[in-house]
């Protein structure tokens, strides 16, 4: 029987998601903004800054790590995205690994044949994602080590759609033949977005009620009021604890984050009726233990 454990993937940024390749040992959460260190226009780096740290492999044993994510507030609506799984192995470090301790050592071991193997499965539901997410692999470490056969992930339809729609889900399924401890520090993605078209009018205020998950703990929700200042494509809200969201707004979709040092929570807002609109968010703490969890708001604007 698989080991699952519950980990953030906050973003892509960002990856985006499904990396699967990339996601050799990760279950992601950036808790930056995405940078673009290359000459491609469309290649974006996302920090994650400590969120994938010491992740604990055993030999012989399946790990599934199950991680919710948003794309960073920069991103509007995605017509592609790849995983560069070869600039991506570049933030990879591991430990307790027969003194493998390095980049080079590591990939010169994911080159044996025996190494392992990896793949991972997308979709919207955390808890059905292991079991009916969107499959990407299995790849045999060999695949992601020295030279990398899967250069790129390539994401299917279905995986953008839920990327474009809210909080993405992925089940990363891991078999090595090694014990090792993993840490990612960024992912590297190359996408392409669509023309976003006229940016829907989100002004006013907001209210509803929001309920939100907690892996450290129950559930907890409440009656909200929000409001949001739109100016063009960019915005932001202001809820009822005076907590301020940046974001941008593509189309009928408003994406926004907000970050602290002890916890970063972002998310999207997408209009579905005259007056109402569904706000989906992940919040994650940045520091031990991690707690986590999804949010869903349903909201009504009573004032423009």
């Amino acid at each position: 029987m698989a080991v699952r454990q519950r980990l953030f993937l906050g973003s892509m940024g960002t990856f985006i998601v499904t990396a699967t390749a990339t996601l050799i040992f990760c279950g992601c959460s950036d808790d930056s903004s995405p940078t673009n260190t290359s000459n491609n226009p469309n290649q974006v780096s996302i920090p994650l800054n400590g969120a994938l740290t010491g992740l604990q492999l055993q030999a012989n044993q399946t790990t599934q790590f199950v991680a919710s994510f948003h794309l960073p507030p920069e991103i509007g609506r995605l017509s592609s995205a790849n995983i560069d799984v070869a600039a991506t192995m570049q933030h990879l470090s591991a430990s307790n690994m027969v003194s493998v301790n390095n980049v080079p050592g590591l990939i010169s071991l994911l080159s044996g044949e025996d190494a392992g193997t990896v793949s991972a499965r997308v979709g919207g539901d955390e808890e059905t994602v292991c079991q009916q997410g969107q499959l990407y692999g299995p790849y045999t470490m060999a695949e992601i080590g020295a030279s990398p056969l899967v250069e790129n992930v390539e994401l299917s339809e279905t995986s953008l759609q839920i990327l474009n729609s809210g909080p993405a889900v992925i089940c990363l399924e891991l078999l090595p033949t090694f014990d090792a401890t993993v840490s990612l520090d960024a992912i590297v993605l190359d996408v392409e977005q669509e023309e976003c078209g006229e940016p829907v009018d989100f002004s006013g205020t907001w209210v509803g009620e929001y309920t939100c998950g907690n892996s450290c703990g129950a559930s907890f929700g409440d009656n909200i009021e929000l409001t949001i200042v739109q100016n063009g494509s960019s915005a932001y809200y202001i809820d009822d604890s005076g907590t301020r969201f940046e974001g941008t707004v593509c189309g009928n979709l408003f994406r926004f984050q907000h970050t602290e040092d002890d916890e970063i929570e972002r998310g999207s807002m997408m209009i579905d009726g005259e007056n109402h609109a569904t706000k989906r968010s992940t919040w994650r703490e940045q520091g031990e233990p991690y707690c986590e969890g999804n949010c869903i708001d349903q909201l009504t604007r009573v004032e423009r």
